[in-house]
Formats: structure tokens, sequence, C-alpha cells
């Protein structure tokens, strides 16, 4: 266990900010974070609300405290105790108005406006039930960049999850990938890269723009979206009987491919010594209840000679 990591484990859940620096330094290291704004006149069921979510979430989020005299001009103030959520270098504050929990606001928020996704953060916006756009790209070895037609479809994406937050932020989810091995294994669809594609986790369907490198724009892409959002775009996938058994059988198929075109050799052996062997046990059986029948019939032949005799 690093010495990086054992800090971090045993943190206290939420750090208290008494100087602008230390306000600064958590915006310049941390991706996201929460900071609840707290007064003379504070709601201590919001404050203990805060602090129970924070012991629960501590392990991947950071959670801060400070005062409204710092935060004045800083973080914007809400009332007399404000939760707010910094991320895209920006601040979101929570609104106790809506029907939405502070346990609810956070657990969406948690994550960037547009994160990488991998296999663990993907069911956690499945969690949050909302279609997900996905931007399928390719970044390059070691390098994290892309050629100039996958970035623009990463760039277009990347601008509405960002910039029309006010739009979509309630609506949907937003997320890019390296390569299309997640989404091919979710789909059970091969996607070529690059693309935008839509993934409705209750649903379980998708949808896949026909947006190329060369005609995807901002407006394209928001009106392909709002389509799916008003229903006018039509998925494909669904919770159907003949779905499923389409994913067995392509879930089979694409493990057989992975294990072939990564390790042909290794698999040829594994998949052919089992089968070579299955083969020989089966042709020993058939010869020997060939030659018993043979025998059999051998022994009838010689029983009838005998009795014409």
């Amino acid at each position: 266990m690093s010495h990086q990591y054992f800090c971090f484990l045993f943190r206290p859940a939420v750090r208290k900010l008494t100087e602008l620096s230390e306000l600064r330094a958590a915006e310049g290291k941390n991706e996201v974070f929460f900071v609840i704004v707290t007064g003379e006149n504070s709601s201590g069921e919001l404050r203990q609300e805060y602090g129970n979510i924070a012991q629960t979430l501590m392990t991947t989020t950071y959670f801060y405290e400070t005062d409204s005299k710092l935060a004045s001009g800083n973080v914007p103030l809400k009332g007399w105790t404000t939760v707010a959520v910094f991320k895209d270098n920006k601040y979101f504050t929570f609104d106790e108005t809506t029907s939405k929990s502070l346990k609810d606001w956070i657990e969406e928020e948690k994550m960037p406006s547009f994160p990488k996704i991998s296999g663990g953060n993907f069911y956690q916006l499945i969690a949050l039930k909302k279609p997900i756009v996905i931007a399928v790209v390719e970044q390059m070895p070691f390098r994290h960049t892309m050629d100039a037609a996958v970035e623009k479809i990463y760039d277009h994406v990347e601008e509405i999850a960002t910039g029309q937050r006010e739009k979509y932020h309630d609506k949907l989810s937003f997320g890019f990938v390296d390569g299309n091995e997640i989404v091919n294994h979710v789909f059970s669809e091969w996607i070529e890269v690059p693309a935008v594609v839509v993934y409705d986790p209750v649903q379980e369907t998708y949808y896949i723009s026909a947006e190329t490198p060369q005609t995807i724009t901002t407006e394209s892409l928001q009106k392909f979206l709002d389509g799916i959002l008003a229903g006018e775009v039509h998925g494909a996938g669904g919770k159907g009987w003949f779905r499923k058994a389409y994913k067995f059988f392509y879930s089979i198929a694409a493990y057989f491919y992975k294990m072939f075109s990564t390790q042909p050799i290794l698999s040829s052996i594994l998949l052919g010594l089992p089968l070579g062997i299955l083969t020989i046990i089966l042709v020993m059986m058939y010869t020997n209840d060939c030659t018993d029948n043979k025998e059999e019939d051998e022994g009838d032949d010689d029983s009838d000679h005998e009795k014409e005799e």
C-alpha cells in the first residue's frame, strides 16, 4: 500500500478549508469535489446529511467544508447553507427546492461532465438511469492524442456535455471510450471508430448516429439527441427473449474471436487439444463397435455352416 493511498484512506471524511489558498489548492488538484459553505444560521440537518454522505463516499470523492466569509466571491452562495460541486472548472450548487435529495444529487454530480468511461464507472453511469451519450474514439498509445477526424467527434460531444448543461444535464449523461470494446460488448454489435452512440440503460436500447467526421456539427448532433429524447429516433436492442438469445451467442462468438486474435497459437492448442482427444476417443469407440459387430457376424456364419453339415 502506497503512502499516498494510506493518507487518502485515513483522511477525515470532510476536510475544513480555512484559507483561500487551501480552496485554490483543492481546485487545482481535484477534478471534482464537493464543498459545504456554512454560516451562523446554517441548517444543522443539511450539514449532518452532508457528513453522512461523505462518510460513505470518502474513498472515491473529496468533501470539504468552509465558511461563508471565505467562500464569498469564490463559491456561489445560496442561503445560509450552500452545498456546491466543483467540476469542469466551475461551481454548481444544490437546489433544495427540487425533488432531488442531496444524496441523489451528489451521486449524479460526482463524476466530470465528460468522463473517460471504463468498465467500472460505466455501471455508475447506468445507475443514474439516464441515456448515455458516448463518443467512441481511439487514442494513440502512450500519447493520449487523437487524429483529426477522431478529435472532431470528441470535441463536438464534449462541447455539448460541458456547454449545454442547462438543456441536457437532467436528461442525459455523457462520456467517451478509448476503443470500441465496451460498446461492442454492450450493444452486441461491431461499432466503427470514431462514432457517436447513445445507450438507454432503462430500455436497454441503443442508437448510432449516422454522422461522420466530415459531416458532424454541434447542431446536427443536438438534433440527433433531441430526436432521441422526443421519441422520434428509433433504437435497436431491447429486452425481448430474441435479443437475449442473440446477445448470448454474440458474447460466445466475441470471446472466441478475441481469444484467437490475441493468442492464436495458444488458443489453437487449448481448443484443438481437447477436440483432438475427443475425436480419437470417438474413432476408437466406433472402431471397437465395428470390430464387435464383425466378430458377431462371423460367429453367426460359423453356426449356420455347422447346422448345414
